[in-house]
C-alpha cells in the first residue's frame, strides 16, 4: 500500500528565516516534517480558509435523460372541480408543462433582476472554490478563458459549450472519457503565505532543536529555571495564535474571529460528485 503523506506546497519560502547553512545540511527528512508541521497548523488555525493543496473533483450528472436539472416551462395555474390546481401553459409559451419524478418543473423569467431564460452550462462545486487550478476533459486541458466561477461556487462555461454530462467515472485522467477538476478548497497559498510558512517551519525546527531562540510557546505545564517557574498550557495554540506577530497577523486576515473550523451551508442541490480523497495500490 502506498504511503499516504500530507499535501502541501513544495516551494516553502525559508530564505532569511534560519541560517542558511545549517539549513543545506539539513536532513532532508527533518526540513519535510517541519514545512508540513507549519502549513498543517496554518490551515487548521484559519479555519481551513487555506487550502494548502488543490483536492480533484469527479462531477456527477444529476441524471442521464438528457435534460438539466430543471425543465423551462412557463405555466400559469388552472382550478379544478375539486380544489385542486394544475399547470396550464401560456398561450405564448414555447413549451409544455412536463412533469418529471411526479413533480411539475416551471422556469419563468418575470422578475426584473437575477433571472435569465438563456441556459447557461453551470456545474455546483461541493464548496467555495478559492481558484481553479486545472479542468482536463479528456486529454484536453481548458484555457482560462473558458469558465467562471459566480457566487463562489457555481463553475459556468463560457466558451459556447457544454460540460460532459456522461463522463466516465472510471477513465483514468488524461484519456478519453475523463472529466477532471482541480481546485483549491479555499485560499490558494500566495507569497506571503509561503513566507510564513518558512517562519513558521524555522521556528517548528528551533523547537526541535531545543533552541532558546524558538519563538513557539513551550508545550509544556510547568519548568522551573534560575528558580523561575513558568506555567504554559498543554495544547498549543489553544486560543488561535501562535505568539509570533507575523503568522498571527496572517492568520487574522483569514480568521478574524478564531473559528475552529469554516462555516458551511448545506443544500439539497449541491451534488458532490466525487472527490479523489487518494489512491492505494
Amino acid at each position: 500500500m502506498a504511503e499516504l503523506e500530507y499535501c502541501y506546497p513544495s516551494d516553502t519560502d525559508w530564505e532569511g528565516c534560519y541560517p542558511q547553512d545549517k539549513l543545506d545540511a539539513l536532513d532532508e527528512s527533518v526540513k519535510t516534517f517541519v514545512e508540513g508541521l507549519a502549513w498543517m497548523t496554518l490551515r487548521t488555525l484559519t479555519a481551513y480558509r487555506l487550502a494548502t493543496c488543490p483536492v480533484k473533483l469527479r462531477p456527477a450528472s444529476a441524471g442521464c435523460l438528457g435534460i438539466p436539472t430543471w425543465v423551462e416551462a412557463p405555466v400559469a395555474t388552472g382550478r379544478m372541480s375539486n380544489g385542486s390546481y394544475i399547470p396550464v401553459p401560456f398561450r405564448s409559451a414555447p413549451f409544455i408543462p412536463i412533469a418529471v419524478g411526479g413533480s411539475w418543473y416551471n422556469i419563468t423569467c418575470a422578475c426584473e433582476s437575477g433571472c435569465s431564460c438563456q441556459f447557461v452550462p453551470t456545474i455546483v462545486l461541493p464548496s467555495n472554490a478559492g481558484g481553479i487550478d486545472y479542468i482536463k476533459i479528456g486529454a484536453d486541458t481548458l484555457p482560462r478563458t473558458a469558465y467562471r466561477i459566480d457566487n463562489g461556487n457555481l463553475l459556468v462555461r463560457t466558451d459556447g459549450e457544454k460540460w460532459p454530462l456522461r463522463p466516465d467515472l472510471l477513465a483514468a485522467e488524461g484519456t478519453e472519457g475523463a472529466f477532471v477538476i482541480s481546485y483549491y478548497e479555499g485560499m490558494p497559498p500566495d507569497n506571503i503565505g509561503k513566507k510564513v510558512a518558512g517562519i513558521l517551519a524555522a521556528e517548528f525546527l528551533r523547537a526541535c532543536n531545543g533552541d532558546k531562540a524558538c519563538r513557539l510557546p513551550r508545550n509544556v505545564t510547568s519548568v522551573t529555571r534560575a528558580g523561575i517557574s513558568y506555567e504554559v498550557k498543554a495544547d498549543m495554540f489553544q486560543d488561535g495564535k501562535t505568539g509570533i506577530l507575523e503568522v498571527d497577523t496572517y492568520i487574522r486576515r483569514f480568521n478574524p474571529h478564531a473559528l475552529a473550523s469554516r462555516p458551511r451551508v448545506i443544500s439539497p442541490d449541491t451534488r458532490r460528485g466525487r472527490v479523489q480523497t487518494g489512491a492505494f495500490q
